[in-house]
């Protein structure tokens, strides 16, 4: 009885074919950067408004009652950092 390891495996390659997966995938990359660089350019800061400190402070009330509101209505865990 011959050992089936003696000789060796015939084997044809065949490609992936991940070419085809390369373009969708560059224009999901380029369209997730774009949306992240729109996001980042919404995020405001509250350190750069000056000035008026009690109309800085009003508008950091304001917005962080808005976030409670939204946290209570959604029934969202508030996330810490």
């Amino acid at each position: 009885m011959a050992n089936p390891y003696s000789r060796p495996l015939q084997y044809q390659y065949k490609p992936l074919g991940l070419d085809a997966f390369a373009a969708p995938l560059k224009e999901m990359q380029k369209s997730y950067d774009i949306t992240k660089s729109a996001y980042e350019d919404t995020l405001y800061d509250f350190t750069t408004l000056s000035g008026d400190e009690d109309y800085k402070n009003a508008l950091e009330r304001k917005f962080n009652r808005n976030l409670e509101n939204y946290y209570t209505i959604f029934s969202i865990k508030k996330q810490t950092y």
